[in-house]
């Protein structure tokens, strides 16, 4: 840190010496920690034409010292939240169905609000789901090492590069011979955690791989021409209405969970 002096700096000198704080002019009022944020968020869209019945939104919001839970109605247009100002703060938005079945879109305060008509406003992104998920762990972890690290780190470039891979992914996938679409949520989420933990000085973004087959390629019994099918991400739904291709996160551990007509379903590649 640099520290400017000005001329006739003596008496001020003098005073800090002898125990009087005196504030800089450029400051209005000294920093308060009980200051607070009302900000407004508005729910990304949910095609309640071509998705099963919205019940209502989950909220989830998560700091450094609470998690809070609420739910909206699904006709809202935006709902309003009072957050500790410019603290880090995760922000999850869940589509509540009957199966309780879809992922959540998320964003992260402050970074990702800006001012609109004197508040701030945002939209959530379904491609910063896994990003919420992972700050919101790390900030309730009870562990120091693990909230500094989330503190420290670049959030908004991990958002960026989410936004962008799905970008990439529906945009190539015509193109591409192999029938892959790889997004944001295929995202390993424990490989990066780690290395947020640990600081890593270049952090790379891996995802598990993926591959897309047709309806009728699927070797399972339940599934039929007449099968209404949902994927868990939100995005892959337009995208399967329009294309046609089912997407499968091939991981060995699991298999990719569908809702097919009305019940969720594991299926196999």
């Amino acid at each position: 840190y640099y520290i400017c002096m000005r001329k006739n700096i003596l008496p001020e000198i003098l005073f800090l010496l002898s125990g009087i704080f005196i504030f800089s002019f450029s400051c209005e009022k000294p920093v308060s920690f009980s200051e607070t944020d009302t900000v407004k968020v508005f729910p990304p869209e949910y095609d309640k034409e071509n998705l099963p019945l919205l019940l209502s939104y989950k909220i989830v919001i998560t700091n450094k010292n609470e998690t809070k839970v609420f739910q909206e109605s699904p006709d809202t247009t935006f709902f309003t939240i009072t957050l500790p100002k410019e603290k880090l703060t995760s922000i999850l938005i869940y589509p509540v169905t009957k199966q309780k079945f879809f992922l959540p879109s998320g964003c992260i305060y402050p970074f990702d609000f800006y001012c609109n008509n004197e508040s701030k406003t945002c939209i959530p992104k379904w491609s910063s789901a896994n990003a919420c998920i992972l700050l919101s762990e790390l900030l309730t972890s009870n562990d120091s090492n693990q909230i500094k690290a989330a503190e420290l780190f670049n959030w908004q470039k991990l958002e960026e590069t989410l936004l962008k891979k799905d970008y990439d992914s529906f945009s190539k996938f015509d193109d591409l011979k192999t029938k892959k679409c790889t997004l944001s949520c295929n995202l390993k989420k424990d490989a990066l955690k780690n290395k947020i933990i640990h600081r890593d000085s270049k952090i790379t973004v891996s995802y598990y791989e993926t591959k897309s087959l047709l309806p009728e390629d699927i070797q399972d019994e339940e599934i039929d021409s007449s099968s209404k099918i949902y994927c868990e991400y939100i995005p892959l739904n337009s995208f399967y209405k329009e294309k046609g291709w089912i997407t499968f996160q091939i991981k060995s551990e699991s298999k990719t969970a569908f809702l097919l007509d009305n019940k969720t379903v594991y299926i196999s590649k």
